[in-house]
């Protein structure tokens, strides 16, 4: 009996390899590698070769998964993906029709590969974020991806992206008959005190009223930089932030002129968010923490992702 993968496979719809390119030492890349799959077959290139080394994995399904390598300095503990804060994803081309509001689609992909029983599903305050999808085209009613799509994800916590490629490579199915081609680590940028920061999505900004209902702010409020400060710093605290790192602030980019409110749908409520670049002053540590998990509320559903 052919496997729905395989099927997909000779079909052309699903790529024959998964590539998973990550910052790391040689013998951490053989451990997590043996973690993953007792027995894997391990091969390495000399260092002096601009080949990179890569591991070929046995598949759950009937194909080849290739881990690859980019030669890197940056430490990488042996077991892990401590120093890994952000996963970006390329996607194969999608064969069905996406809605406009999405979102609600790859955050169930999201915690299907961390697991469904997960611990990180209902946090009120998430310390992760994912982006939109990059590469769509619009239609009348509907968006395609003819050339595939990008898809950016940031972790504060250590344990979520090992997770991740653990759960796409047993799955690597994603959404909208797309599959999951290459997941490459994105190593953070160097941030100063201040920055300015482009959006990848839309920023989620909302104030209770008297009467308990909620009131979106948008990038045309001026309140709303307070109310985007007060949800960073609240998530600083969640992390374990303290002293200056709590006195990081943020706000809307009033000087960008093309900046624009866009209209969700999420679970059934209706979410009004801003396209807006943002200027963030801070701690580098509190700018990079903020350029991993996102601003403003929402950032586990697909909202506020920074470029």
């Amino acid at each position: 009996m052919v496997s729905g993968l395989l099927a997909d496979r000779r079909r052309g719809l699903f790529p024959p390899v998964v590539n998973v390119i990550l910052p790391t030492r040689w013998a951490s890349l053989r451990l997590w590698a043996e973690r993953l799959h007792p027995g894997a077959a391990f091969f390495i290139s000399d260092r002096s070769c601009p080949a990179p080394a890569f591991i070929q994995l046995p598949f759950v399904e009937p194909c080849a998964v290739r881990l690859r390598r980019l030669i890197s300095n940056d430490p990488f503990l042996s077991i892990g993906f401590v120093h890994v804060m952000r996963l970006q994803l390329t996607l194969t081309p999608a064969t069905e029709p996406a809605p406009f509001s999405y979102q609600q689609r790859l955050t169930k992909c999201l915690h299907d590969w961390l697991g469904r029983n997960n611990p990180w599903h209902d946090e009120s305050l998430s310390l992760y974020g994912h982006s939109f999808l990059e590469g769509a085209r619009p239609r009348k009613d509907h968006l395609t991806f003819p050339a595939g799509a990008v898809w950016t994800l940031g972790f504060h916590r250590p344990d979520m992206p090992k997770r991740m490629v653990d759960g796409i490579l047993e799955r690597p199915r994603a959404a909208y008959g797309m599959v999951v081609h290459e997941v490459r680590a994105v190593e953070p940028p160097r941030f100063g005190e201040r920055v300015r920061m482009a959006i990848n999505g839309c920023v989620i900004v909302r104030k209770e009223r008297p009467d308990g209902t909620d009131k979106h702010l948008t990038h045309e409020d001026p309140e709303a930089d307070e109310r985007l400060t007060e949800i960073l710093r609240r998530k600083l605290e969640k992390a374990g932030y303290t002293g200056e790192h709590l006195e990081a602030r943020v706000g809307f980019d009033r000087g960008y002129q093309r900046a624009r409110v866009r209209l969700f749908e999420v679970h059934g409520i209706r979410l009004k968010g801003s396209e807006c670049p943002l200027i963030a002053e801070g701690t580098p540590e509190a700018l990079e923490f903020l350029w991993t998990v996102g601003a403003g509320e929402m950032t586990g559903s697909g909202f506020g992702a920074i470029k």
